[in-house]
């Protein structure tokens, strides 16, 4: 007949191993966090998109390890748009705009308006920071070493 073990710590020491697993997950999870915003920080995306997306990612807390992304345009930032026609947001119930454009560092005007031809205003999409990969990448050593500590 197989022997039968079970184990079981009771009190202050449950407490403490508790206690210690919620540091060293919070631990992982922050390391996480800040690999991912040094990573957004050497991608290709502007500064004032770096500092938004950067500020969006937060670290998970409680039981699960890692971090997440709480804000839309940063999750736009991290995946890309389509292209899309930019004239009916242009327009907006009206016949025509003039928008301002800075082209190579010169102001220009141009009108939009219902009769522009279909593609005279379309945006070329944005194709993504796509960070998320090259953390991917990193978490096992990141966790590993949050865990050693």
């Amino acid at each position: 007949m197989p022997i039968k073990a079970h184990l079981s710590i009771k009190g202050s020491i449950t407490q403490t191993v508790r206690a210690t697993l919620r540091r060293k997950r919070s631990r992982a999870s922050s390391a996480i966090a800040n690999a991912w915003q040094q990573a957004v920080m050497r991608s290709s995306i502007s500064a004032r998109a770096k500092h938004r997306y950067s500020k969006a990612i937060v670290p998970y807390h409680g039981m699960r390890v890692g971090a997440t992304v709480r804000d839309r345009i940063a999750i736009l930032l991290e995946e890309g748009w389509k292209p899309f026609d930019m004239k009916p947001g242009l327009l907006a119930g009206r016949f025509s705009r003039v928008v301002p454009l800075r082209i190579q560092g010169q102001t220009k005007f141009r009108t939009v308006s219902r009769n522009s031809p279909p593609s005279s205003w379309q945006h070329p999409g944005y194709r993504g920071a796509g960070v998320v990969p090259e953390v991917r990448a990193m978490v096992g050593r990141i966790v590993k070493e949050a865990l050693k500590r």
